[in-house]
């Protein structure tokens, strides 16, 4: 007998359904027979066939083992940083004989999002569509990712503890403060804040200036609100964020100044001053110790204004923050003409060697909102005060922990040294030294680490560490920046270790910049650049190369070098245009151009020269011109990229 293709087909699949099933067909043979070429679903309808297969294909009878269809399910599983879960329903037959199906919908739990299907031999389920479906023709697994959506949360301690009331003193000018905070996994942004009612104009926020950006993970802000009544009585006023905090899209606090039989006709502002013993900015080193083994000092605050001072912890910024604590309780308030209170603080090196950290506290001192600190303490298994086995034989020793007040040149720093409003030039710090404060001018190598610095113009510094809060108006290379750290401005190349924070930064070529929970904000990336990893914010000038970064939602993203904004020239210096390759001068408008200092047009050499356009040529000064190097022009081939400018 002879089978077309069709009934081949059917009689194989009808033998495989079969061996799945494990269904052995005795008894009537010619009932059996009489169904081949029909088909019979799960739930034992039939189609495609006399009623006589009825028998054959589940109504009983026939003297044999029904003959089903294999009954296949989907394995359904969810995947991803989001929550969410999957629906399943059948999906009724098109046509008679069509293979059993389902629908399979991805329904997102609350904060998160659908993202996508993938699957184990599922080929339907595929695609960013929430709705897929699938053929039961096999055993299949259908993977939904589901995303956290980014929330941020508005987070504030007044909230809970006062219910949103900020009471005032008992004064004629006070001062009043509360800290909120980001509790989400996004940035969280105040855009507006506002105080009205019937006393409003008594009342004004010192601090900090709305709309406030907070970023993930940052430390809270504190708010300062003064409150300043001509006359005594109780005066009362609302004040009311605007939050992108989908929960609190606004919070109010009510307002209440109370100075009830006061009269304060002329009298002068009053406003708290903050003072302290160190001083701040100053470098604070509390000595050597076995590891494990605590050493502690004290801050002495005071109040040298005319108003109570309130002060509260911020944040440590240290590479080892658990190696450092405030022992004292903290926010501390000091009354008007009251005594000074004391911060202890204390240092706990979990391992050999230098440890450093940045303390900061917030204040209601509003020509002094923030007060830092920067702490050291060394780890060492030797009897302490054994002297140092890293010295070298030459060189200028500079040790201690004193303010110094001559100039430091040519020296080898070994111990935590202070340089407040000095300069420091071509210095070598070693594994215990550190440098705070100041300025770093030449050559700098280090090992150790540098904190609340300023890198002079063509400065070069090399290896180490950064802690606390720099600006680099020189170039940095071959080095780490700390966690909670922050450097603006300037150069970077070779290997560069972030876990802080870069503003304005300049990527050279072959530079690398490797993010661990880092932010890059406003970087300019040159051709040959290399950024791994972090969060990239504000204005991003990408002429290099990115891997796995992520982008701010208000990041603005830029390609080409005629679309960088003018007043980023401002910030280049000698170094910065002998890192521009000709590839990026020759795209440089006029515009741009005359924004670069006529001091850093120095740094113009013969490899990049050529590559000035002859607009930019022709529209250069005799100033700019006689900035050239001109060693550097003398080596210029003939045709040098443009005609000669008229000014030459």
């Amino acid at each position: 007998m002879k089978y077309s293709t069709q009934r081949l087909l059917r009689l194989k699949h009808l033998a495989f359904s079969v061996i799945l099933m494990g269904t052995l067909i005795t008894g009537n043979q010619s009932a059996w027979a009489a169904c081949i070429g029909s088909y019979c679903d799960i739930d034992h309808n039939t189609y495609g066939s006399p009623a006589a297969c009825d028998v054959a294909c589940g109504s009983g009878g026939g003297g044999g083992t029904t003959p089903t269809t294999p009954s296949y399910s989907v394995i359904k599983k969810t995947d991803g940083t989001g929550s969410g879960t999957i629906e399943e329903t059948t999906v009724p037959p098109d046509y008679a004989g069509q293979t059993a199906r389902v629908k399979l919908t991805a329904v997102p739990d609350a904060m998160s999002r659908f993202v996508s299907w993938s699957n184990n031999f599922a080929s339907e389920c595929t695609g960013t569509m929430t709705e897929v479906i699938v053929t039961l023709n096999a055993i299949k697994t259908c993977i939904a990712t589901f995303e956290a959506v980014p929330t941020p949360g508005f987070g504030c301690s007044l909230c809970a503890s006062s219910n949103g009331i900020l009471n005032f003193s008992n004064s004629a000018v006070t001062i009043g403060s509360f800290p909120i905070s980001e509790t989400g996994n996004a940035d969280l942004i105040i855009s507006k804040a506002v105080i009205s009612g019937n006393n409003a104009a008594d009342f004004t926020i010192l601090s900090p200036t709305f709309p406030l950006t907070i970023p993930n993970g940052a430390a809270a802000q504190l708010v300062s609100i003064q409150c300043k009544i001509g006359n005594g009585g109780i005066h009362t006023a609302t004040l009311e964020l605007s939050t992108n905090d989908a929960e609190f899209p606004t919070v109010q606090y009510a307002l209440n100044c109370d100075t009830t039989g006061i009269s304060v006709g002329t009298s002068t502002v009053a406003t708290a001053k903050y003072s302290s013993t160190p001083a701040v900015n100053q470098l604070i080193d509390l000595g050597k110790t076995t590891v494990g083994q605590p050493l502690t000092t004290t801050i002495n605050v005071s109040e040298q204004g005319n108003a109570a001072l309130a002060v509260s912890l911020n944040n440590w910024y240290s590479s080892t923050p658990n190696n450092f604590k405030v022992l004292s309780n903290l926010p501390l308030n000091i009354a008007d003409g009251g005594a000074a209170q004391n911060v202890q603080v204390q240092c706990t090196p979990s391992t050999e060697g230098l440890q450093v950290a940045v303390l900061q506290l917030t204040t209601n001192d509003p020509s002094q909102t923030t007060a830092s600190y920067t702490l050291t303490c060394s780890g060492t298994t030797q009897t302490t005060g054994q002297p140092s086995t890293n010295t070298p034989t030459d060189g200028t020793i500079i040790s201690g922990t004193g303010t110094h007040k001559t100039p430091l040149a040519n020296g080898y720093v070994n111990d935590p040294t202070s340089n407040t409003d000095q300069t420091a030039t071509n210095l070598t710090i070693g594994t215990q030294g550190s440098v705070t404060g100041g300025i770093l001018a030449g050559t700098i190598t280090k090992q150790g680490v540098v904190a609340n610095v300023t890198i002079a113009t063509d400065a070069v510094l090399t290896g180490g560490k950064f802690s606390g809060f720099s600006t680099n108006n020189g170039t940095v290379q071959n080095t780490s920046i700390s966690q909670y750290s922050q450097i603006q401005n300037g150069n970077y190349t070779g290997n560069i270790t972030n876990q802080g924070t870069l503003i304005n930064s300049i990527v050279a070529p072959t530079a690398q910049i490797t993010n661990t929970n880092a932010v890059l904000q406003n970087p300019l990336l040159l051709p040959g650049s290399h950024v791994v990893g972090g969060k990239l914010t504000g204005t991003v000038i990408v002429l290099g190369t990115l891997e796995g970064v992520t982008f701010a939602a208000d990041a603005k993203i830029i390609t080409q070098v005629k679309d960088i904004p003018a007043e980023i020239f401002t910030q280049f210096n000698a170094q910065t245009l002998a890192f521009m390759p000709k590839t990026v001068l020759d795209q440089v408008t006029p515009a741009q151009f005359t924004q670069i200092p006529i001091a850093a047009l120095h740094g113009l050499n013969a490899d990049n020269m050529g590559g000035l356009s002859p607009e930019v040529l022709d529209s250069m000064t005799r100033e700019q011109i006689q900035a050239f190097d001109v060693n550097e022009f003398k080596q210029m081939p003939e045709g040098w990229g443009g005609e000669v400018p008229h000014q030459f």
